[in-house]
């Protein structure tokens, strides 16, 4: 009859070969790893790489503890083995995962300029945009900065520009604006209604001639 510490070791056994089928699986996937059809199982694989190694380590210990002194050696070489395959099988995923990542980054990137919803914005780089809001003294001056940084970058992606318009614009200058949708087809339409409305070179002379009429006398 078993007694008790056998029944755990056996327990712990069983669980141990378990989990260790679960790892060969992970294995496999690595062996026989198609980036064009497994690429998106990556991330995937190393939570579950991750998660099978810990759960192996938790029962690897109660099994040399309960097992024979004898069989300690054989233990030990075991975990040895373990954390070989799993530092192989981790490596190879985190090296397939960054290709998986900057395809991803580049198909998000061909989607996005083609068209992006009203509920969805990019994540985009910090820049220090100029603002106006409105005011006709100060449009020439956004008007000149925003094209040189924005506007006229090839770099940036028609629906970015269009973001950065929009975060540009403050009170009077935003609302006719307000309900416009984060679309790369709507970026030219809202630029050209601001010229429209704010690049007028007659109301911007008699505005500038305003202001000098305005100006206190110089003694």
């Amino acid at each position: 009859m078993a007694t008790k510490t056998e029944k755990k070791l056996s327990e712990y056994v069983i669980q141990w070969k378990g989990i260790l089928v679960v790892q060969r699986a992970v294995k496999k996937f690595a062996e026989e790893f198609d980036s064009d059809r497994d690429a998106c199982q990556v991330p995937i694989r190393l939570n579950s790489l991750d998660r099978i190694y810990k759960e192996l380590l938790e029962v690897q210990g109660p099994i040399e503890l309960y097992d024979k002194s004898e069989m300690l050696d054989t233990h030990l070489e075991e975990r040895v083995d373990l954390e070989t395959r799993y530092c192989r099988a981790k490596g190879f995923l985190l090296s397939n995962r960054t290709a998986d990542l900057n395809q991803t980054t580049l198909n998000n990137t061909m989607v996005t300029s083609a068209h992006v919803s009203s509920s969805f914005h990019l994540r985009l780089p910090k820049i220090d945009l100029p603002k106006f809001n409105g005011d006709f003294s100060r449009w020439l001056a956004f008007r000149d900065t925003y094209m040189s940084m924005i506007h006229s970058n090839t770099d940036i992606l028609t629906v970015a520009k269009l973001q950065y318009l929009l975060q540009s614009l403050e009170a009077e200058a935003r609302k006719p604006f307000e309900s416009v949708d984060v679309e790369a087809d709507n970026y030219v339409s809202t630029w050209e209604a601001l010229l429209k409305r704010y690049d007028n070179k007659r109301f911007l002379k008699r505005q500038l001639f305003r202001a000098l009429y305005d100006l206190p006398p110089v003694n």
